[in-house]
């Protein structure tokens, strides 16, 4: 083989590789969007020309640009990419390739080049839905135009790959897992179906059994308060005293009171001895003796008030010392309260929106803030019928419980309890609050 002869096939090996390594760059566009990208910008490595559209016909005698060249994006508002639209929706040679002069079919529209191309992209089988628009400043010879054929049949198949790949994997997929579908969809309905304790959350608080309150025992200042908050006490310690300067006054004043009148007794019953016309002095005089008797022992009643003294053994409970003490109170007004530490409930404040219909000594798991690991269990022991605003301003009813087993926790601890109600299937856990919340957002 001679030098000529190499020279001529390479030049013909040369275009037949740069074709089969193009249509191979059209394969590795696997979106639409990419493809049409290339179809408009990469046909000028095969074949010249100074701009190229890309044309999709969306519905019957409606078109829209998909690409142009040079261009990232399509602005379909832009007047050019309208006129080719319109100009397009009358034109009626559009199944067939072929060349014209751009002032002859595009004479309405602005174009700075003499010749034009129109490609359907398609085979000889199926009518185009691509369409590749050319424009050059040169007119394309019959081998160019063969070759665009050619393209033209590639870009097609691909379009009809990237269609298919689209359209039969739902398919193929739903054939391919229809077992494991419906194996999960039964699990799934067994799992929706399957009764679950109902709970709810609420916040709780915990408050002494029985405690004995200390209350005002008439109008008064308190003077001082004898012990700390949360501190043990012992029966007959005193707790508290009030301001008892005019009690030891009245108290004193009852007691001289109660010597005069004691006097006039006493005189008024000598004289009755003597003039028995005195008789009834005497008896007033007895009266207002047994009238002083009276208010000297409720003065001094109420001066042994002044003092008060814990009942019991416990815990003196109360918030602030300072809050207390100077302060004006009034008979009958709560003061501290002195509990076993021993002897506690959970107070819960559940709302009422998630108020539910709870059985007999329900279960009540307790997570306190000190330790919200360790849950306390307790029994349900009443439910409060009227809704109260619990401390967060929130309309809650007041629920009782008592602990069952586990570690005393200290009183006045806070913390979230969980209450557990009925079995009911697992979607009405998930359904529960969003029914509620459309039936009263629909009042029905």
């Amino acid at each position: 083989m001679n030098v000529q002869e190499e020279q001529r096939q390479g030049n013909v090996i040369a275009p037949a590789l740069k074709l089969l390594q193009f249509e191979a760059d059209i394969r590795q566009c696997n979106t639409h969007k990419g493809l049409t990208f290339h179809l408009a910008n990469n046909v000028k490595s095969i074949i010249a020309y100074e701009k190229a559209f890309v044309l999709e016909q969306v519905a019957k005698n409606t078109f829209t640009v998909r690409a142009v060249s040079s261009a990232s994006t399509v602005e379909k508002s832009s007047p050019l990419i309208r006129q080719l639209t319109q100009w397009l929706r009358g034109y009626e040679n559009r199944q067939q390739a072929h060349g014209f002069k751009t002032e002859e079919h595009l004479s309405g529209i602005e174009l700075p080049y003499q010749y034009s191309y129109w490609q359907p992209i398609s085979n000889q089988t199926s009518p185009a839905q691509y369409y590749l628009l050319l424009l050059a400043n040169d007119a394309y010879s019959e081998n160019q135009q063969a070759l665009l054929g050619r393209i033209a049949h590639t870009y097609h198949h691909a379009f009809r790959a990237l269609r298919a790949k689209q359209d039969k994997p739902i398919g193929h997929w739903w054939q391919r897992h229809i077992g494991k579908l419906t194996s999960i969809m039964l699990l799934l309905v067994v799992a929706l179906t399957m009764p679950m304790p109902m709970s709810v959350m609420s916040a709780v608080e915990v408050v002494p059994d029985q405690p004995f309150i200390v209350t005002a025992p008439f109008n008064g200042v308190v003077k001082t308060i004898s012990v700390a908050p949360d501190s043990v006490v012992t029966a007959g310690q005193i707790l508290l005293q009030f301001e008892d300067l005019e009690l030891r006054n009245d108290y004193l004043l009852s007691q001289r009171k109660l010597a005069v009148a004691k006097a006039k007794y006493d005189k008024a019953q000598a004289v009755s001895f003597v003039q028995t016309d005195y008789g009834e002095d005497a008896n007033i005089a007895r009266a207002e003796l047994n009238l002083a008797i009276i208010e000297m022992q409720y003065a001094k009643q109420r001066l042994s008030q002044s003092s008060i003294e814990s009942p019991q053994n416990g815990v003196a409970i109360y918030a602030d010392k300072e809050k207390w003490q100077g302060k004006a109170v009034q008979v009958g007004e709560r003061l501290l309260q002195v509990a076993q530490a021993d002897q506690i409930h959970y107070k819960l404040f559940l709302p009422v929106a998630q108020m539910m219909s709870f059985s007999e000594q329900a279960k009540v798991t307790v997570y306190l803030d000190s330790s919200p690991l360790g849950g306390h269990q307790a029994q349900l022991v009443s439910i409060g019928y009227q809704p109260v605003v619990s401390p967060e301003g929130i309309a809650s009813y007041i629920l009782i419980a008592k602990p069952l087993q586990g570690g005393l926790p200290a009183i006045g601890a806070r913390g979230t309890a969980r209450i557990y109600g009925g079995d009911a299937p697992l979607i009405w856990h998930f359904l529960r609050r969003p029914i509620n919340s459309a039936r009263q957002w629909l009042g029905v």
